[in-house]
C-alpha cells in the first residue's frame, strides 16, 4: 500500500513555477522603485531541478545603471540565502508599461 501511495505521489502534477515569497517580492520592488523606467514583469520560484531557483523579469526604457544586476541579485540572496540560484532577465528599450487604470475604455459623454 505504501508503494502505491508513493507511486501516485511521484506522478502528481506539479507546477513548474510558484510565486516568490512576499518578502522577496517586496525586496525586488523596493530595489527597482528608485529607477525610473524600470518595471517588474514577472517573479517566480522554479521548483524543478536543475532550474530550481528564482527568476525575475524586468522591463526598462533604457539600460539600467552599472551594477544594477549584481545589486538586485545580492538583495534577493539576502532574503533567500546565498546559495539560491537567481536569474535576472531585463528587456531594455521597451515602451513604458501603461498602468491598468489608463487602459479603461473611454466612455461616451454625449
Amino acid at each position: 500500500m505504501v508503494q502505491v501511495i508513493e507511486t501516485q505521489r511521484s506522478r502528481a502534477i506539479r507546477p513548474l513555477s510558484s510565486p516568490v515569497a512576499p518578502n522577496v517580492r517586496e525586496a525586488v520592488e523596493r530595489f527597482i522603485d528608485p529607477f525610473p523606467g524600470v518595471e517588474s514583469l514577472s517573479m517566480a520560484r522554479l521548483s524543478i531541478k536543475p532550474e530550481a531557483g528564482i527568476t525575475i523579469v524586468v522591463a526598462a526604457t533604457r539600460t539600467p545603471p552599472e551594477g544594477f544586476r549584481e545589486r538586485l541579485i545580492s538583495n534577493i540572496r539576502e532574503e533567500c540565502g546565498d546559495d539560491v540560484i537567481v536569474r535576472l532577465f531585463a528587456f531594455v528599450n521597451t515602451a513604458e508599461v501603461i498602468p491598468d487604470d489608463s487602459a479603461k475604455p473611454a466612455t461616451d459623454t454625449e
